[in-house]
């Protein structure tokens, strides 16, 4: 995608928590507090014109409807992933096997619940046969980059 739109900034989600640091935790008010920064960092680039991929897990509806308002050229894409499959074949951080060992807690998807995004400009099943490139390709078809 960089080397046919310049302007672009990818956003990991992870690596913005960094830059905050740990006191924001990951309790529903910590992550609501992550994700307005999110938001407000992405609008700061968009306003510059930058093309942003924020790749984030947005559990807050009302952020994502302020952001399609907002930002000139948003695009939602939903990757689906059944919470078994997170479970078993992409805890490399151990998040989940922490939880159920009772180490720790707010995980979404478990007891933090996780809305499905409204209208999302374009899901994807992200298990199965769709390897990350395949992904990648669905998605810059749709952008038509």
């Amino acid at each position: 995608m960089k080397k046919k739109e310049k302007n672009t900034f990818f956003l990991d989600g992870d690596e913005v928590r960094k830059i905050w640091g740990k006191n924001l935790g990951h309790s529903l008010k910590g992550r609501r507090l992550n994700a307005t920064y999110i938001f407000k960092l992405c609008e700061i680039l968009d306003k510059q014109k930058i093309n942003v991929v924020c790749c984030i897990v947005s559990i807050f509806p009302d952020l994502q409807r302020k952001a399609k308002k907002t930002y000139k050229n948003f695009f939602l894409t939903y990757l689906k992933a059944p919470i078994n499959v997170l479970r078993k074949s992409r805890d490399k951080k151990k998040i989940y096997r922490n939880f159920f060992l009772k180490k720790i807690k707010n995980v979404v998807g478990i007891d933090i619940p996780f809305p499905k995004p409204h209208k999302p400009n374009l899901t994807i099943n992200s298990y199965g046969k769709n390897s990350p490139e395949k992904i990648k390709n669905k998605i810059c078809k749709k952008l038509k980059i």
